[in-house]
C-alpha cells in the first residue's frame, strides 16, 4: 500500500499505524473502566437473558446490536508494528470519531472522517518527523491524513471500522462460566483459545469487553448510543500532510 504524503510514507509511527492487531481468555482485570450508566450497573439488576442463548447466538446477537448502535465510547489498548497503543474515542455511527490515541511517548488528538484523518499533537512529535520550518507551521493545527493509508489509526475512527475490526469474528464460540466485568453483569464467550467477547447481561445485550491475548489487544465498550458531538477541523485551521516536507 502506498501513500502519496511524503511525511506520511516517512514516519516510522505511520509505517505502525498500517498494521494495528484487530481481533481479540482474561478475567476482565487490566485496561481502564467502562464509564457510563452501564458501568455501574449491579448484579442485582434484572438480567436481559442472554446468558440462557447458545454461544454462537451470543456473539451474533452482541455484533448485531453493536452494528445497531448510534454511537460507543471506546477505551483499549492495543499493538501495532512499532509498539503498543492505548486509544480513548468517542465514535459515531455517521464514519465520525474523536478522541485520543497514545503512542508512547506521544498523544495524538484525532478527529476521524471516512476520508480523513485529522491529527493534532505536540510540537516534539511534529520535530522528530519534519523540517524544524514545518513543524513551526503546523503549531497547534491539525494535520490531515488520509484514512485509507493509514489503517490502524482508521479501524478506531468510527463505530461502523470498530465492529468491522473488534467486533467480527470467526471459530467455534464457547460459554464460560461468568458473573461480571469491571462491575457489570456480563457474559463470557471464549472465540478461540485466543479471543474472547464479554457481552452485557443488564439493559441491551452489547459487547462490554474484547480481548485477544497474542496481541496484548484489549477494547472496552461503554455509553451505547450515547449523544456525541464530534467536531471536524475547519480548513483554515487543518495542514495537508502531503505539503509537509520529509525530515532530513
Amino acid at each position: 500500500m502506498s501513500v502519496k504524503s511524503p511525511l506520511i510514507v516517512s514516519l516510522a509511527l505511520a509505517a505502525a499505524l498500517a498494521g494495528c492487531s484487530s481481533q481479540s481468555t482474561d478475567s476482565g482485570t487490566g485496561s481502564p473502566t467502562p464509564s457510563g450508566p452501564s458501568a455501574s450497573a449491579t448484579a442485582s439488576a434484572t438480567e436481559n437473558g442472554i446468558r440462557e442463548q447458545s454461544a454462537p447466538d451470543i456473539v451474533k446477537t452482541a455484533s448485531t446490536n453493536a452494528a445497531a448502535a448510534t454511537s460507543v465510547h471506546l477505551q483499549g489498548d492495543g499493538t501495532c508494528p512499532s509498539g503498543k497503543f492505548h486509544a480513548d474515542l468517542a465514535l459515531s455511527n455517521d464514519g465520525l470519531g474523536q478522541g485520543e490515541v497514545k503512542f508512547s511517548p506521544y498523544t495524538l488528538k484525532m478527529v476521524s472522517t471516512p476520508q480523513t484523518l485529522y491529527l493534532q499533537a505536540e510540537p516534539a512529535f511534529w520535530s522528530s518527523m519534519t523540517t524544524d520550518a514545518d513543524a513551526a507551521k503546523i503549531g497547534s493545527k491539525w494535520v490531515a491524513v488520509p484514512a485509507s493509508g493509514n489503517p490502524c489509526l482508521a479501524a478506531l475512527g468510527s463505530l461502523q471500522s470498530v465492529v468491522a475490526a473488534y467486533l467480527t469474528f470467526t471459530g467455534i464460540p464457547v460459554k464460560e462460566k461468568s458473573l461480571s466485568v469491571h462491575g457489570v453483569p456480563a457474559q463470557l464467550v471464549s472465540i478461540s483459545p485466543d479471543i474472547t467477547l464479554w457481552v452485557s447481561a443488564v439493559g441491551t445485550p452489547l459487547p462490554v469487553q474484547m480481548s485477544e491475548v497474542s496481541s496484548q489487544t484489549k477494547m472496552l465498550f461503554s455509553e451505547w448510543s450515547k449523544p456525541v458531538v464530534i467536531t471536524v477541523p475547519k480548513s483554515s485551521d487543518t495542514i495537508d500532510a502531503s505539503t509537509l516536507a520529509k525530515k532530513p
